[in-house]
């Protein structure tokens, strides 16, 4: 049972790690080929990986949780938490004042969301 635990909490761990590596190279990215706002691209990135952490945080502590029932209404609330972060986020961002690459912050964004679903797929079961 204890090798399940340990994949399952690396498998936990793989998705912020992703998102974090995926962070300089939009960064990058966009001021190479100048295709917008970098500050842009990269507070996109941040409020994909933020509630990720967080997320990732909360379901790595009930790795162990045997109990079906209770982890998933953990789970849920994990999930939750995390949208209303990402709303949160979105809110200061625009109404900051600060004049945003909306395109560019968006695309961050998504890359962060597409890589949760890649992740799991490099890691062998």
């Amino acid at each position: 049972m204890n090798a399940q635990v340990d994949a399952l909490k690396t498998r936990i761990l793989l998705v912020p790690l992703l998102q974090a590596a995926l962070l300089p190279l939009y960064g990058v990215l966009v001021w190479l080929l100048q295709w917008g706002d970098v500050p842009s691209a990269l507070t996109g990135c941040l409020i994909g990986l933020v509630p990720q952490i967080y997320f990732s945080f909360r379901m790595y502590r009930q790795a162990a949780n045997d109990d079906a029932a209770d982890w998933l209404g953990k789970a849920y609330r994990a999930q939750l938490g995390k949208w209303l972060m990402t709303g949160l986020m979105f809110y200061i961002a625009f109404t900051s004042g600060h004049s945003w690459d909306t395109l560019v912050l968006f695309i961050g964004y998504l890359l962060t969301q597409v890589t949760v679903f890649f992740a799991h797929l490099t890691v062998k079961r």
